[in-house]
């Protein structure tokens, strides 16, 4: 699916990139990895004004989380994402829980800049 906030237009493919998972990795500033598929991820994306493609995973409670897979791996434990409830992803996984999809989104209303999303 692929959603920009005033009109489907798919010219956006044409003429810019498109960050895969958001914008991840080390950052230099405050010497932490920023994950894939994470609110942080988005977030830097949307503050540059940069379109970006991440996944999207139901919890058991139907609850859209940013994800790249069902099975998150964690403590060397595999943990199905639509086999838990929000709550209690949030409760197992603490800091490395899957952001909500609502979230991402309830942030780019409020500093929209030409954001593109697809899921």
């Amino acid at each position: 699916m692929f959603i920009k906030r005033l009109n489907r237009d798919f010219s956006i493919l044409d003429k810019e990139y498109i960050a895969h998972k958001g914008i991840y990795g080390y950052s230099k500033k405050n010497k932490k990895r920023i994950e894939p598929n994470s609110f942080k991820s988005c977030k830097i994306a949307i503050d540059n004004g940069i379109s970006f493609e991440c996944d999207i995973r139901n919890t058991k409670d139907n609850i859209p989380v940013l994800a790249h897979d069902n099975v998150i791996a964690y403590n060397n434990e595999k943990i199905k994402v639509n086999k838990y409830t929000y709550e209690k992803l949030k409760a197992k996984l603490g800091e490395k829980a899957p952001s909500k999809l609502e979230d991402v989104l309830k942030y780019n209303s409020g500093c929209y800049r030409g954001t593109y999303f697809l899921f």
